[in-house]
């Protein structure tokens, strides 16, 4: 029995059913994208008039960053994590990385917004962790396991002690992501808050909807 099988087991966590995708197939039938909903759809917006955010988002936008929304939509410096690759010649990791390392603030739902200033760069960058991710699922070579799990636990739970904390860093070491972080090198894998090991669902109508995505 292999270690994740093993916290499965701990917290009485069978599965039902498995599949395999492949990169390909996941991108072709936009099971990512669907899975992420909105939250793809802003990173992968071409412009800044496609985000519409509310008044509530402007005041957030301002209260974190000291600019009005539009005063920075109109210099053009408000951009989707897809339009900065070219605006900022970057590359999908290379964006990533700085969003994670400048941090991020959530304006509104599904719209996470962080400010990029080194190296000459002023600019903000809407859910720039995404294509850095999506190209991990979505490679030539990639490949997931999708699974349906049955337990008794709540959903709190499962997503705290079995799955684990999203950045894995701060998950319990016997969780999955907590074991994956620590075991990295081993497993020869690149674990971090962006690229953190899986997807999990947090509530019934979510699961209903990801196995849809995922299982058929």
């Amino acid at each position: 029995m292999t270690a994740i099988e093993d916290i499965l087991d701990d917290w009485d966590v069978s599965i039902a059913a498995r599949r395999h995708l492949s990169g390909p197939e996941i991108i072709s039938k936009g099971i990512l994208d669907r899975h992420f909903g909105k939250l793809a759809e802003f990173a992968m917006c071409g412009s800044a008039a496609g985000f519409r955010p509310g008044r509530d988002a402007k005041e957030r936008f301002c209260s974190f960053f000291g600019e009005e929304w539009d005063s920075a939509a109109a210099s053009d410096r408000i951009m989707s994590a897809a339009k900065a690759v070219g605006a900022l010649k970057l590359d999908e990791q290379k964006i990533g990385e700085f969003w994670a390392e400048h941090g991020a603030y959530e304006i509104s739902d599904d719209m996470f917004v962080s400010h990029f200033m080194d190296d000459g760069l002023d600019a903000f960058v809407v859910n720039g962790f995404y294509h850095a991710m999506r190209r991990d699922f979505c490679s030539e070579n990639a490949y997931a396991l999708a699974m349906l799990a049955e337990f008794e636990c709540s959903w709190e739970t499962f997503n705290e002690n079995v799955a684990g904390a999203e950045n894995p860093a701060c998950a319990d070491e016997n969780s999955i992501r907590g074991y994956i972080y620590d075991h990295a090198t081993v497993l020869e894998m690149f674990v971090d808050a962006i690229d953190n090991v899986i997807l999990a669902s947090r509530s019934n109508e979510e699961a209903a909807r990801h196995e849809k995505l995922w299982m058929r």
